[in-house]
């Protein structure tokens, strides 16, 4: 999971799960049972970047996570953590 498949600056004129910016797939082919579980569908990049961080907002789910899906997140987490976006530059 290396591949940066759109250049993401900011990350605020992406969208998180519904383009290919991430590993060469969307982020919802990618992380399927979460994605199906997450409540903010259509958050940006930065928003789910510095809502990780955080313990933001976009990472609300319809439910609670079974152990597995937490350790999905993690995945996910560790995956994006070392994901930088410079601040108010565009996405190419």
């Amino acid at each position: 999971m290396e591949n940066i498949t759109k250049k993401i600056k900011y990350g605020s004129k992406t969208l998180f799960c519904h383009e290919p910016w991430l590993v060469g797939e969307v982020v919802n082919e990618c992380f399927k049972r979460l994605f199906k579980l997450l409540m903010e569908k259509n958050a940006y990049v930065k928003d789910m970047i510095y809502g990780i961080r955080l313990e933001g907002c976009c990472w609300s789910w319809i439910r609670n996570l079974f152990t597995s899906e937490i350790d999905l997140m993690d995945e996910c987490k560790i995956l994006l953590s070392n994901i930088l976006l410079r601040d108010n530059i565009e996405d190419t």
